[in-house]
């Protein structure tokens, strides 16, 4: 199956997607927060996530402490199927703030 690619670097690309396909990504851990499902609607209606023609980025701001990172954690949940791949980093801040060592971590 992956022996027909010419250079290395296909072939890495091909066993990459192949597993891709056979290994879904670990959800976020999050517990069921009530009016989480209203703001995701409303904010999928905004994103049209389903469309790849722009890229589109959302910022989220306010408060320490109301949500914030709750709910990109609960709207990357929903919305990274609709990627080629995804991730979501948590803490960045801290981690950052630790130097090399924490930048590495990331």
């Amino acid at each position: 199956m992956f022996l027909a690619c010419r250079y290395e670097s296909d072939i890495i690309e091909k066993i990459v997607k192949y597993i891709s396909t056979k290994v879904a990504p670990a959800p976020v851990q999050l517990k069921h927060m009530v009016g989480l499902d209203t703001r995701f609607e409303e904010v999928k209606s905004v994103l049209h996530v389903e469309s790849n023609d722009t890229v589109r980025m959302l910022g989220i701001y306010g408060a320490g402490g109301i949500g914030k990172t709750t709910f990109a954690a609960y709207l990357y949940d929903k919305i990274r199927h609709h990627f080629e791949s995804s991730t979501f980093l948590l803490n960045v801040r801290e981690k950052s703030d630790k130097g090399i060592k924490g930048l590495e971590d990331l």
